[in-house]
């Protein structure tokens, strides 16, 4: 019985296929832009593991594979925040200390 209902899900992804894949090509297309985008003006940010003087003087800081180093890292961090996962993490690395 749970093989039936998941091969009627399987099937009916498959029919719903070719609606769905205009809205990934357009959502593809938009992480791509706000990547280039987005590294353009927060490449210079400093990820958890970077050891330059600059990043030691610098208290904003993203996690390792959250950041806009480069557009990959970048379109993988728009895509985890555009789903709601990792705000926590963000604010915390890149809120100022308290005092300050």
């Amino acid at each position: 019985a749970v093989y039936r209902e998941l091969r009627l899900t399987v099937v009916q992804l498959k029919g719903a296929a070719p609606a769905i894949a205009p809205i990934l090509v357009i959502r593809a297309v938009l992480l791509y832009m706000l990547g280039v985008i987005a590294v353009q003006m927060l490449g210079g940010m400093c990820a958890v593991d970077e050891a330059s003087l600059r990043c030691q003087l610098t208290a904003a800081r993203l996690e390792q594979h959250t950041n806009f180093q480069h557009i990959g890292y970048a379109m993988r961090t728009l895509f985890v925040y555009g789903i709601g996962g990792g705000w926590l993490g963000l604010l915390r690395n890149t809120s100022l200390p308290s005092g300050a």
